[in-house]
């Protein structure tokens, strides 16, 4: 059993805030790459959607602005859609 102090309490607020400044500079990154986004926030994670987004750059982007793969989890859907003329 840990035993828990006040400097730890500390410690592990000092850690989320670091965490949370990257994700946030992770969304600014994204919504210059799509017009809209919907969010959705869970007890673990936040989601991301988009229709519109050029996933190629935008990956480029995150690697270019130090982003890897474990900083996230990209999943990528497509919808075939069928027209008449």
């Amino acid at each position: 059993v840990e035993v828990l102090e006040p400097k730890s309490i500390r410690r592990l607020g000092q850690l989320m805030a670091r965490r949370l400044e990257r994700v946030a500079t992770m969304m600014e990154i994204l919504q210059d790459y799509s017009s809209e986004w919907v969010f959705s926030i869970s007890k673990d994670y936040l989601t991301m959607e988009s229709e519109d987004i050029d996933i190629t750059s935008a990956l480029e982007e995150l690697s270019l602005q130090g982003f890897n793969h474990d900083d996230f989890t990209w999943k990528v859907e497509y919808t075939r859609k069928w027209g008449f003329m």
